[in-house]
């Protein structure tokens, strides 16, 4: 059974309860930002404003491009554990966060998304709140 963006709707109620948050959404192997900005019914035309830098500045004649989003709290990129603070929301895919990554960087389980089949999808960690940038 195909879940069709199950998760994503999953993920925006979960998310609701973290307003306060940072929050870094990992993008390296999921292309998740469009889906994240429709699902999350955003305007449009705000969406567009916000990514037309990165459109201008050779979008088609590059090989590489890294997916950035930010939508209010939520930044949807590349996962490196260089930039995560205190007070951060970490989420990923499976591979996004190992559980060396969990011990070493002292993240704490805050919840799991699955899709229908109840793989999971996402899993979710706050990072230590005495830890520094």
């Amino acid at each position: 059974m195909k879940s069709y963006g199950y998760y994503n709707i999953e993920l925006i109620k979960k998310l609701e309860g973290f307003r306060e948050n940072k929050i870094i959404l990992d993008s390296s192997r999921m292309n998740l930002g469009i889906w994240f900005f429709f699902t999350k019914k955003y305007d449009p035309h705000k969406l567009q404003d916000e990514l037309k830098h990165y459109v201008e500045k050779g979008y088609y004649a590059s090989t590489e491009f890294d997916e950035k989003y930010r939508i209010d709290n939520v930044e949807i990129k590349p996962l490196y554990f260089s930039d995560i603070c205190k007070g951060t929301i970490l989420i990923g895919d499976l591979l996004s966060i190992s559980d060396s990554q969990v011990k070493d960087h002292k993240l704490s389980p805050l919840f799991e998304i699955r899709d229908l089949n109840n793989k999971i999808i996402f899993k979710a960690y706050s990072t230590d709140p005495n830890s520094t940038c």
